[in-house]
């Protein structure tokens, strides 16, 4: 099975993350997950856990502050939550589902980064039919943090909804069944997402009030995808299903004026994006940096066994900047540095599963490890 059949849908992911859990006679332990990393225009690096938000400096030699979870209960099973940062790195935001309850809201709390001041709290009133449990398939907040696109979901029903973070209003919604949400514009004026199918991908762009600014369908899946840092474009990669053997995936880039697609370069064969062996935990392992042109993916080489892991760090015209083997710690989710030095690895894995709750920070320039921080070992 290639890595983005089991990636791109986020209602799947959920899915298998909850079905994945071993059974136990008793409850699970408590236990802190790393979810996502991000960095604030300031170099700050904002590690988003189940236990709220742990605020490091570039390099990750101190910490400098936690911003704990005020309103969603704390250590649940990483997948009923979803994180966000704005992009001027002063609003956090996180959100809880039940996963269960066929009638309790999702809840939404906003934090001032880097005081942890509670800026506002909203309950989501559940939109599924009963019988269905409730999650939040995803969720970005716009530059300034003055709105939050969210996707709550519950069995046949999904929205995508922009609200105010201020009043807690509806600014507008729209059905939505499977998107992917690619991030803002700079400006907030531009919101893009991906609609997929089991086959095909459309990429969209929303504007202010909820009018579609432009819809470009494709015949291949469009994921991971992200806005590079000029604004001009959105980049990712395209994988076709069903694909040749060996499958060939395509480091891709669209117009962000009207989502044509302006470039591709492919991957070696049967090389593919990777989000870890967990669905629901951290961001995918992709990102584009907010002040460069330069994007990181992790990628998994299906040519074996072994499956290898690797981050590569490219520029969007398909230059190299470093090539990272991972070894048996998968990431979760990475960032860039807004002085492009350094990249921020995030390995998080559930209570139940083997492997690491961690970030590393390595030197972009020499791929040397120059910081880390674990959060404790995996309990079983």
């Amino acid at each position: 099975m290639k890595a983005y059949s089991k990636a791109y849908s986020t209602t799947a992911a959920l899915l298998g993350l909850a079905a994945a859990a071993p059974a136990c006679a008793g409850p699970q332990p408590s236990q802190l997950t790393v979810d996502s990393v991000r960095y604030t225009p300031d170099g700050t690096l904002v590690v988003a856990t189940n236990d709220g938000f742990f605020l490091f400096d570039e390099q990750l030699v101190s910490q400098q502050g936690h911003i704990a979870l005020g309103g969603p209960p704390a250590f649940k099973e990483p997948n009923l939550y979803t994180y966000s940062l704005s992009a001027d790195g002063t609003v956090a935001a996180a959100s809880y589902s039940s996963g269960t309850s066929t009638t309790a809201p999702i809840l939404l709390d906003l934090y001032r980064v880097p005081s942890g001041e509670v800026l506002n709290r909203f309950q989501i009133a559940p939109p599924g039919p009963a019988g269905f449990g409730n999650r939040m398939l995803g969720m970005a907040l716009s530059p300034h943090g003055d709105r939050v696109a969210t996707m709550p979901w519950g069995g046949s029903n999904g929205r995508l909804t922009v609200m105010d973070t201020v009043t807690g209003a509806v600014v507008w919604t729209i059905p939505s069944m499977d998107r992917s949400l690619a991030g803002w514009s700079a400006d907030g004026a531009t919101l893009y997402a991906a609609a997929q199918t089991s086959t095909s991908s459309i990429l969209e762009a929303y504007d202010a009030g909820g009018a579609l600014k432009w819809s470009q369908p494709f015949p291949y899946i469009v994921w991971p995808v992200s806005v590079i840092a000029d604004g001009t474009m959105l980049a990712g990669v395209a994988s076709e299903v069903p694909c040749a053997s060996p499958c060939v995936e395509q480091y891709s880039l669209w117009s962000a004026a009207d989502g044509s697609q302006v470039a591709q370069l492919a991957l070696p064969p049967d090389v593919a994006p990777y989000s870890g062996p967990y669905g629901g935990v951290g961001n995918g392992a992709f990102t584009c940096s907010a002040t460069d042109n330069v994007c990181a993916i992790q990628l998994e080489d299906r040519n074996g066994p072994p499956y290898p892991q690797s981050l590569r760090v490219y520029r969007t015209d398909g230059a190299d900047v470093l090539t990272l083997p991972l070894g048996s710690s998968p990431a979760s989710s990475v960032a860039l540095s807004p002085d492009g030095q350094f990249v921020a690895v995030g390995t998080g894995v559930p209570a139940w599963a083997p492997g690491r709750n961690a970030v590393d920070v390595y030197r972009i320039s020499d791929a040397m490890l120059v910081g880390s921080h674990d959060f404790g070992p995996p309990m079983h």
